[in-house]
């Protein structure tokens, strides 16, 4: 079993795995759904996850395009939006992969 904590493996030279990413998203109660498109020019696939389910989006961005984003869709109070960005931003989130 690997185990990771996010803050720690998040680096400019070893980003967070999707894996990764998702479980931090997942843990956030008032985060409903994420839509991802990578920003590597030879990846031209994204994802999109809702409700515990994941989903590759295939051709989202034409090869060599560098642009890429993630949005998060918030489904809670609007007093609750920086504290939710501070947990996103700060929480150590524990992520064990069983290989």
């Amino acid at each position: 079993m690997r185990t990771s904590i996010l803050r720690e493996t998040s680096t400019p030279t070893r980003p967070p795995t999707r894996s990764t990413r998702y479980t931090l998203v997942r843990e956030e109660p008032h985060i409903v759904a994420e839509l991802c498109i990578s920003d590597d020019p030879d990846y031209t696939r994204g994802y999109v996850c809702a409700g515990g389910i994941y989903t590759t989006v295939t051709h989202v961005k034409r090869p060599g395009d560098p642009h890429g984003g993630r949005v998060m869709l918030y489904d809670g109070p609007a007093t609750g939006v920086a504290s939710c960005i501070e947990w996103l931003q700060h929480a150590p989130v524990l992520v064990s992969d069983r290989r």
